[in-house]
């Protein structure tokens, strides 16, 4: 099942996957492995029950949970640069993919295969008098973020990400990610019709008009490591970005994930499969990935 989207017309993906299996670090040992790798010493680690802290002089690092989720942060300021001096994509993507190589890739264990870079945001400062007869527009830093793929099917939703953000002079201001251990169960093709997938939407709108489809892309869906669906199983579902003119007569931007198999099991974390279970009992439980 790969990503489709847009206004020209939405095509029929496919899901297939094999198995495979991966075993969890645990957080001390990923505290360990990163703070050797970002510099930061860890006798000046606190330890809590939900999260482990590691201080630097101007830093610091927290590692959540098992370990599959976590942030650093340097205070060392980003020099603004001229905007003609802003670097491109293809740059700022290298770097943050070289670091990544050195990091958290290897202490993950993150295949190569499976991880991918997803988009690049440039920052920018603007400064100028206040009357704003003159402005100047600096280039400040860049965040490039890397989503998953497992088995050549795109990971969506919040889970399954890293983003790195990287300063004017190139080094590594910021990182945090999320990013679960899975392992796939054998199982055949779960075939995604997307007339059903648009069908669901509109039971899961109720009153609210489904609109304009803005952006139609399909895979597994991962709630991130804030959700409480950890044991349950990472289902097929479709990401669908849509425009409809609201009541009051604004136009209402709105996205859901809604669940693209013909099975699929209700996570209570996941409000548009609880809505459909709601409104139709679904079938039984599907082969998946568990986290």
């Amino acid at each position: 099942m790969g990503a489709e989207s847009k206004k020209a017309g939405i095509s029929k993906p496919a899901l297939r996957v094999a198995r495979k299996q991966v075993r969890s670090l645990g957080r001390s040992q990923v505290v360990s492995q990163l703070a050797l790798r970002v510099g930061l010493d860890l006798s000046q680690q606190k330890r809590e029950k939900s999260a482990t802290r590691v201080e630097g002089e101007r830093s610091y690092m927290q590692i959540f949970g098992d370990g599959s989720a976590g942030e650093y942060y340097s205070a060392k300021d980003s020099t603004p640069v001229p905007s003609s001096q802003k670097p491109s994509d293809e740059t700022v993507t290298s770097l943050a993919t070289a670091f990544l190589n050195k990091s958290l890739v290897p202490t993950l264990e993150i295949g190569i295969d499976e991880i991918f870079p997803l988009k690049v945001r440039h920052q920018k400062a603007i400064s100028g008098r206040r009357d704003g007869t003159s402005t100047k527009v600096s280039y400040v830093s860049s965040e490039v973020t890397f989503a998953r793929r497992i088995d050549g099917v795109q990971v969506i939703g919040p889970g399954s990400k890293i983003a790195v953000e990287i300063r004017s002079d190139g080094s590594v201001k910021a990182f945090r990610y999320d990013w679960a251990p899975v392992t796939l169960i054998e199982t055949t093709d779960v075939p995604v019709k997307p007339e059903n997938v648009l069908s669901r939407l509109a039971t899961i709108r109720g009153k609210d008009p489904v609109g304009s489809v803005e952006r139609f892309e399909c895979g597994y869906l991962d709630g991130g490591s804030s959700t409480e669906s950890k044991g349950n199983a990472l289902q097929p579902a479709c990401l669908i970005q849509t425009k409809f003119v609201g009541s009051d007569g604004s136009v209402v931007a709105r996205e859901d994930y809604v669940p693209a198999a013909e099975r699929f099991v209700a996570d209570p974390s996941w409000v548009e499969s609880t809505t459909l279970a709601g409104s139709a009992r679904p079938a039984a439980e599907i082969p998946g990935m568990q986290r």
